[in-house]
């Protein structure tokens, strides 16, 4: 099977299964900071719907990703919110939100800062006045340091995975080489698939900016989910930013 770049095909799977399932609390309760009940919220970049699971027992959620296949899987976890496939650089719904919402360093995958510009963009035109857009990304640590020889294995009888990252073109920049053999459980062989995934991040100044750009003036950065202040060590930001 040929490479993908940024694309979550049969990765869907494995990445429902591999992914820490702890995260998504997390992000629920960085939501809880700011949300109130039943505010509208659109979830960005959802995944396989874990977050959405959470989300919906409190907001009203609409929700949304790129990958085909990440949207079957959510929709057979929370069947009863809309879902979307939808480009965050293009968000086609029609209507506003309170709560914008774009985690597990999605906005990373963007390709260039044209890119994020626009994404920013268009998550102030579809808030609410007074409603906020929270996202997070990788530090520049986090790719200059974090990633330096990163290895992730795993296996079990079903599955055998390999993650693999290496730094990438671009300053800040990193890309991931990724490897699975996933069994076929109508025979005992094994499928195998390999992905190439980028993630691009920036300097902390040049995402305030941009947010500015785009209408943002009141911007909140944090780390470890809000709960604390940011280090040059810390390997992930986290912004909350006003539309007023």
């Amino acid at each position: 099977m040929g490479k993908l770049s940024m694309a979550y095909n049969k990765f869907a799977a494995v990445y429902d299964k591999l992914m820490d399932k702890s995260m998504y609390q997390q992000w629920f309760d960085y939501v809880n900071l700011i949300g109130k009940p039943n505010d509208t919220i659109l979830e960005l970049a959802c995944g396989t719907g874990d977050l959405a699971v959470l989300l919906c027992k409190t907001y009203n959620v609409y929700a949304s990703d790129l990958s085909e296949d990440m949207l079957a899987l959510a929709s057979q976890k929370v069947a009863s919110i809309p879902l979307f496939q939808m480009d965050m650089c293009q968000i086609d719904v029609d209507r506003t939100f309170r709560i914008i919402t774009c985690f597990a360093d999605s906005l990373c995958y963007l390709k260039d800062e044209k890119s994020v510009k626009r994404a920013f963009q268009e998550a102030y035109r579809v808030l609410e006045v007074g409603g906020y857009y929270l996202f997070d990304v990788h530090s520049t640590w986090q790719m200059e340091e974090g990633y330096r020889d990163y290895v992730y294995q795993y296996c079990d009888e079903d599955t055998v995975f390999l993650w693999q990252s290496f730094p990438g073109e671009f300053p800040y920049s990193v890309e991931h080489d990724i490897t699975c053999c996933q069994k076929i459980y109508d025979n005992e062989w094994y499928e195998r698939f390999d992905e190439f995934h980028k993630e691009r991040t920036y300097p902390l100044d040049s995402y305030i900016a941009w947010l500015k750009e785009a209408g943002f003036h009141t911007i909140h950065v944090t780390a470890n989910f809000g709960q604390s202040n940011i280090t040059e060590t810390t390997p992930r930001w986290f912004f909350c930013c006003e539309k007023k």
